[in-house]
């Protein structure tokens, strides 16, 4: 099990999971790869403010071990790149933005968005998003899409999108194309 807490920025913490060389200055590390390798938590101090924890993933996200969860909550992750789950889910607990970003699941992973409010920001999608391999993206919190974006789930294999709590908002142009299991939560 590995736990990683962050105050205000993130500091190198090699312990907690396994890093490439990155530079922590920018928060933003393009070519990365971040694996959890088991269940746990990564945990910010808090995601409101100008101050807050931002974790900005232009490479890989990985959660390569542990059949339970790993979470991350208290931080703003946004994501340009790959996620991945090899293994169990991957809860993120807090607000954040999927601009072009990949979802890779094996195993029956799960990568779960419980963004717990609209006053957070939600978890706002835009781009081509795209699902590939066996798992889901499901979405339990607010997610949404703002006026003038345009946000398409491209999903493949047996993956698929599934709304089973929290809200589903757009404003903008949301597009699946692919499967999507509407099983609970709201569309509005």
């Amino acid at each position: 099990e590995f736990r990683c807490v962050l105050f205000f920025f993130f500091f190198k913490q090699k312990t907690a999971y396994e890093i490439k060389e990155c530079d922590w200055s920018s928060d933003v590390c393009s070519s990365d790869l971040y694996d959890l390798k088991g269940d746990g938590s990564l945990t910010g101090d808090d995601y409101a403010g100008p101050r807050g924890n931002f974790f900005n993933n232009a490479g890989t996200f990985r959660k390569s071990a542990g059949t339970g969860a790993a979470t991350v909550s208290g931080i703003t992750f946004n994501n340009t790149g790959t996620v991945e789950v090899d293994s169990g889910t991957l809860s993120i607990q807090g607000p954040g933005r999927s601009t072009n970003g990949n979802y890779v699941f094996s195993n029956g992973g799960i990568v779960d968005l419980s963004s717990p409010n609209y006053q957070s920001g939600g978890y706002v999608f835009s781009g081509e998003n795209s699902l590939s391999g066996d798992g889901i993206l499901n979405l339990t919190g607010t997610v949404q899409v703002n006026a003038g974006d345009r946000a398409t789930f491209f999903t493949q294999g047996g993956a698929h999108v599934q709304l089973s709590g929290g809200m589903l908002m757009s404003y903008g142009t949301l597009m699946n194309k692919g499967a999507f299991v509407w099983s609970g939560g709201n569309i509005g």
